[in-house]
């Protein structure tokens, strides 16, 4: 009886353990990065070519039809399963990290007769860092966009990308 208890108990610890390696998702064993630049903040868990976990927070600067003004805040979440509370933006499918380091990803462009969104993330992921750019673009009124307040008729798109850097962290 006392064999048949330890054995049982045995069989238990090794099932939980199995159980446990098996419910770790993904991002468990990625490479942590986090920095950011004017305006952004980043974060990034990268495993297996691929970045399994990102979190772009910044500023839409909005400008609604009649001129008036607004800041709106944008929390944009990459490769997570489930809607964080505190996520503007969601985006389920992990991102793909070519041989040579580089990424991107351009979300879903929506083009109505209402105005269109586009959203951008692409960089470069180095051994201890990773260095790319954002930008995001809605022309619905609000019209809100990354990088500042834009005055009618004038166009600077490298001004609507955010630059950051994201070091990384642990392992």
């Amino acid at each position: 009886m006392k064999a048949n208890r330890s054995t049982q108990r045995f069989v238990l610890v090794v099932l939980v353990a199995l159980l446990a390696l098996a419910s770790t998702s993904q991002v468990a064993n990625a490479a942590t990065y986090r920095g950011g630049g004017k305006g952004i903040h980043v974060e990034f868990r990268v495993r297996h070519q691929r970045i399994v976990f990102g979190k772009v927070s910044t500023v839409l600067y909005c400008t609604s039809s009649d001129g008036t003004r607004h800041l709106r805040r944008l929390r944009d979440y990459f490769g997570v399963h489930g809607i964080p509370s505190d996520a503007t933006a969601v985006n389920m499918v992990p991102i793909p990290i070519k041989r040579s380091g580089t990424f991107l990803y351009v979300g879903p462009h929506n083009e109505e007769p209402s105005g269109f969104t586009e959203e951008v993330l692409t960089g470069r992921v180095g051994g201890s860092r990773i260095t790319g750019q954002f930008r995001y673009l809605a022309s619905y009124s609000p019209g809100c966009r990354t990088g500042g307040y834009q005055s009618i008729g004038s166009r600077n798109l490298r001004k609507d990308f955010l630059q950051f850097r994201a070091l990384r962290h642990g392992k």
